[in-house]
C-alpha cells in the first residue's frame, strides 16, 4: 500500500435526466462519464401498481437521485437536468456527504466490501476525516423557491379518494 491516500475519483460526471412518466411505470437516463473520456448511458426504472401521476414528478426526482448519491464520493460532479426545490438540494446536498462518510469508512476502510482493488484501499495511518468527503458537487438545472408538497399533489389522492 501506497503513503497517501489513492484518487478515487472516476467519474468526472454523472447526469440524470428528468424522469419520464409512461403509464405505471417511470424512467430516467443516467449518464456516467468517466475521467478517461469513455461514456456509458443505461437508465434506471421503477414500477407502480397504479398510473403515476405528473404531480409526482418532484418526489421521483428525489427517488431517482438516490441511487447516484452513493457515487458522491468517486464523482466529480452529479449534473441533474432538471429543476429542484431549495428543500430538495439541501437534502440531496446532506444526504450526498453523510453517504460519502458512510461508504468511506464502512466499505472502504473496514474493508465490507470486495470489489474494491487493492490499490484503492488507502493505508489507514495516513487516513485524514476529510478524505471521507464527498467529491462531487450537486448541480441542478435549477434551484426554485420551496412549495409544500400538498401544494404540488392532489389532496384526495394522498388520502386515497
Amino acid at each position: 500500500m501506497s503513503s497517501e491516500i489513492p484518487d478515487m475519483v472516476c467519474f468526472s460526471s454523472i447526469e440524470l435526466s428528468d424522469p419520464i412518466i409512461n403509464g405505471k411505470n417511470v424512467r430516467a437516463n443516467v449518464i456516467l462519464k468517466k475521467t478517461d473520456g469513455n461514456e456509458f448511458t443505461f437508465s434506471i426504472m421503477l414500477d407502480y401498481r397504479e398510473k403515476v401521476k405528473d404531480d409526482y414528478i418532484p418526489i421521483l426526482r428525489l427517488a431517482f437521485i438516490m441511487p447516484l448519491l452513493n457515487y458522491g464520493l468517486f464523482s466529480k460532479k452529479l449534473k441533474l437536468h432538471f429543476p429542484i426545490s431549495k428543500a430538495d438540494y439541501n437534502l440531496i446536498k446532506e444526504l450526498n456527504r453523510i453517504f460519502a462518510k458512510d461508504i468511506f469508512v464502512n466499505k472502504i476502510l473496514r474493508r465490507r466490501a470486495n470489489f474494491i482493488l487493492p490499490q484503492y484501499i488507502p493505508n489507514e495511518e495516513h487516513v485524514k476525516v476529510e478524505e471521507a468527503n464527498s467529491k462531487a458537487i450537486i448541480e441542478p438545472d435549477k434551484i426554485y423557491d420551496d412549495k409544500l408538497i400538498s401544494s404540488e399533489m392532489d389532496h384526495a389522492s394522498l388520502i386515497g379518494q
